[in-house]
């Protein structure tokens, strides 16, 4: 081979060996932008969702705090008409008795007063007419009972036995704190429902 041919030879493979390195690295090129396209694409989802996460744990802690709010709202609010519902109910057992209903009160109470003296206290101003209604409903008691009236008692009667040391309520306000202790719940359900029953609590 001559010197001609020699150098055309070797330009030639110069040439194919560029080509082969410029194919390689166009390949390589190739190859890294989809890479780094990929590894974008997969960030840019992986921020997405993340985002979307805190938004929606943002939103259910916002929803959170809106229906406390809302149920002690509520719960303000249905204490306060029970608080009302209490008044009305004060008011009503304040309005002036007779004296029977503390003679049918003792009923109750009969079997605690024992067979010693007793003081029966009512609301001053229906003694008489309590000691009438007491003589026809408990004629043995009427006997060795002291009768005191009370101011501002409310209505009912107190039984005051050993000397005052031991007392056994029965007045109309002491009445109806126990009984609202064993119903304010029921009344409020009966009222107002459940919380629980729309999912709010």
């Amino acid at each position: 081979m001559g010197y001609r041919e020699l150098l055309a030879a070797l330009e030639d493979e110069i040439g194919r060996q560029i080509r082969q390195i410029e194919a390689d690295a166009d390949e390589r090129c190739r190859r890294l932008d989809a890479e780094v396209h990929g590894q974008l694409a997969a960030r840019r989802e992986a921020a997405l969702a993340a985002e979307t996460r805190r938004l929606e744990e943002a939103a259910e802690r916002a929803i959170g705090r809106a229906r406390v709010e809302q149920v002690r709202t509520l719960l303000v609010e249905q204490r306060r008409l029970l608080a009302e519902i209490r008044q009305e109910a004060e008011r009503r057992l304040a309005a002036p008795e007779d004296g029977g209903l503390a003679a049918r009160l003792v009923d109750e109470m009969a079997s605690e007063l024992g067979d010693g003296p007793v003081e029966l206290r009512v609301s001053a101003g229906t003694e008489a007419a309590f000691v009438s209604a007491l003589a026809e409903r408990h004629p043995e008691l009427a006997r060795r009972a002291t009768v005191v009236g009370v101011d501002g008692m409310g209505g009912g009667v107190v039984a005051a036995l050993d000397g005052g040391r031991q007392l056994i309520d029965n007045a109309l306000p002491s009445r109806l704190d126990r009984a609202w202790q064993q119903m304010e719940g029921e009344l409020a359900t009966a009222l107002f429902g459940d919380l629980t029953d729309d999912g709010r609590m």
